[in-house]
This record gives C-alpha cells, structure tokens and sequence, in this order.
C-alpha cells in the first residue's frame, strides 16, 4: 500500500506535532510546519542535534511556569473564599448577640418576677462521714501523683496555718551530724514526718510543718534508714493536728539512708556525712518517687 513507503514520527523538537516522511534513499532537510524548527531526516532516522535537547528543556521550563502562575492564582481564590467564609461567620455571630441582647418585653398584666435567694459565698460545711474527691495529676517522679493546682485553689489567709518550720513533736535523734532539706513547691501546706526504722518499733525522729513555696532545712539526724512521709492540705487544726481540708498523705518510694563516717589525722578529726534533698513537688530529673496512703495510716507511724 502507499501508507507502507511514510514514516510517522513525532517532532524532535517536543512542540507535539507529529511528521511524516517519504521512504528516502537519501537525507533531507525538514522544517517542522509548527515550530518552525530545522533538522535532518536520514534513511535510517533523524540525525541527533543538541538543540533537541534545549529545546525540550525550554519548554518544560515554560510549562513549569505556567503551572506555578496557576497555582498563585488559585491559592488567591482560595484564600480570598477563607476569608468571606470567615466575614460571614463573624456577620452571624454578631447578628446573634444583637438579637440576644434585646430586653423581654412583659405582659402589664404579669407581675415582675422575684428575685431568686442569693448564693451563700462563705464555706459550705460537708456532710458528716462524707468527702470530696480530688482531680489529681499523676507524676513520675518525686511525688507520684500531684493535686491540680489549676483547679483547687490554694489556701486563703483566713484559714489557719502554722509558721514555717515549726516542729508539732519535740525533734529526737538529734545526735548525728546529717542534714534533710525539704522544699514544698504544691500550693498547699504540708506536714513532714521522718520515722527512723528500728528493729521492732519506728521512732519519729522529726514532724515539721513547711508552708506552700517554703523549704525546711533538718538538721543534726543520727545515721540510720528513715522513712519520708508527708500531708498536704489547707486550714490547720491544732487541737487534732491534723487539716481540716485534706488534699492528700503520701511516703516516699524508697527509705532515706544517713550515714557518717569518722577520720582522724594530724589535722583533727574530720567527719563526714551524707544529706539529702527532698522536693514535694514534680521537679524534672527527679529520683523518689512516692504512694499514696490514708491518713490513719500517717498518723499511724
């Protein structure tokens, strides 16, 4: 057929056009009718030519920017459809007000409503037997689990509160040479209590009352193992020695351990001793943790 002695072929140039040639003995040259582009035509194809490639190149470059003109344009719209969306929520929130903001009209004829009782402001007194129950934060790390300060507030100056640092038992054991410092960092008051662990019995060697934001510093404790155990709560009662707003009792995960050891030389005697650090608030890095208990169990030890 005369379809069989044509070649159809796509521009070399990359304009899209597609090219037919002649079954040539011999080479031609060939102007593309599109882009108007001059190359070789040989019998056994189109002879290669650099500007092929530039020229493909330039053309993606060109289809690149079109894209990207699109694209701002588009972002354009959407951003300006943002916009009256918004402008139309802002019109009917503003309509709304406006309508709510319109007084009631009465009927003549009805009588004014009373005014309702006032809420009593001043502290409401629980039930006997019965408690509140706390949110509380959970916390790794020195203090286990943490009141929320954001949602209970701290205590107010009409509620009562003892000094900071002042001992509610006559401190014992007081012939070592180590030193507790205790750091309150909640937005409650908390009672301290370390209880020397002995054989058969627990002597309470120190109970300190630390002020919410205040530090206590215990010193002179004889070496032994020691349990940590601390109240936290508001308005103090000093016949009981106890809070009478409760926010929680706790004892450290693990005992604290004070020793000392002695030297002597031709200097003197030296001593030394081990302290400890205690934060009853999350601080970060910390390593005691703590469980929670009852008070009957607190004061129990």
């Amino acid at each position: 057929m005369e379809e069989d002695r044509y070649v159809i072929v796509q521009c070399p140039f990359g304009c899209g056009s597609r090219l037919r040639f002649p079954g040539a003995t011999r080479s031609l040259q060939v102007t593309c009718p599109r882009c108007k582009q001059t190359f070789t035509w040989t019998p056994f194809g189109i002879m290669w030519d650099d500007r092929f490639h530039v020229a493909r190149r330039n053309r993606l470059s060109l289809l690149a920017r079109q894209v990207r003109g699109k694209s701002k344009w588009i972002g354009i719209a959407l951003l300006l459809l943002l916009a009256l969306a918004g402008l139309s929520v802002l019109t009917e929130n503003a309509t709304q007000e406006v309508s709510s903001s319109k007084p009631q009209t009465l009927n003549k004829n009805e009588p004014p409503p009373k005014p309702g009782p006032r809420p009593d402001r001043r502290k409401q007194s629980l039930p006997e037997g019965s408690s509140k129950s706390m949110p509380v934060a959970k916390s790794p790390r020195a203090g286990g689990i943490l009141p929320l300060s954001k949602l209970i507030p701290p205590p107010s100056e009409q509620e009562q509160r003892l000094p900071n640092g002042v001992y509610l038992e006559p401190p014992r054991l007081t012939q070592g040479h180590s030193s507790l410092l205790v750091e309150n960092g909640t937005s409650w008051d908390a009672v301290v209590k370390l209880v020397k662990q002995e054989a058969e019995s627990k002597i309470t060697a120190r109970s300190v009352y630390v002020r919410q934001g205040k530090s206590v510093l215990l010193t002179d404790i004889e070496p032994g193992d020691y349990i940590l155990a601390w109240c936290h709560g508001t308005d103090w009662d000093t016949a009981s020695k106890q809070f009478n707003q409760p926010m929680g009792c706790f004892v450290a995960d693990k005992t604290l351990t004070f020793t000392e050891s002695i030297t002597r030389d031709s200097e003197g005697t030296q001593v030394r001793h081990k302290g400890w650090r205690v934060t009853l608030h999350q601080v970060v890095g910390g390593n005691l943790g703590r469980n929670s208990i009852s008070e009957e169990e607190f004061h129990g030890l």
